[in-house]
């Protein structure tokens, strides 16, 4: 497996700067950040961008790490390349929090033939 862990601050750039922008060929992206990182319209296609043939992830956060930093105004991005392995995802909506438990069951079964 191979891993990139970079940020990508919207309108600014990725950091760190010595790692290349150039695209990075990942099956998977976790992008964590702030909601107004997130949100804005750069940034989904700055992802894309960098990482055009991952599966994206993307979750709000209060605040994000990206080593040993503490980022609040950027998307902390862990890049996933596997070698034996293939990414796949599901997605449920939840109406109301009583509904977990069985959204749970739902996605237990994905990819298993259940």
């Amino acid at each position: 497996m191979k891993l990139l862990q970079t940020s990508l601050k919207p309108g600014t750039g990725w950091n760190p700067p010595q790692v290349s922008p150039e695209p990075f060929d990942a099956d998977l992206v976790l992008a964590f950040g702030q909601r107004v990182p997130l949100s804005h319209p750069d940034a989904f296609a700055g992802l894309k961008a960098r990482f055009p043939s991952a599966r994206i992830i993307l979750a709000s956060t209060a605040g994000s790490f990206a080593d040993t930093v503490i980022e609040d105004d950027a998307i902390v991005c862990t890049a996933l390349k596997f070698e034996r392995s293939r990414a796949t995802y599901a997605v449920e909506q939840l109406a109301s929090p009583a509904d977990l438990e069985e959204c749970c069951h739902r996605l237990g079964g994905f990819g298993c033939g259940t």
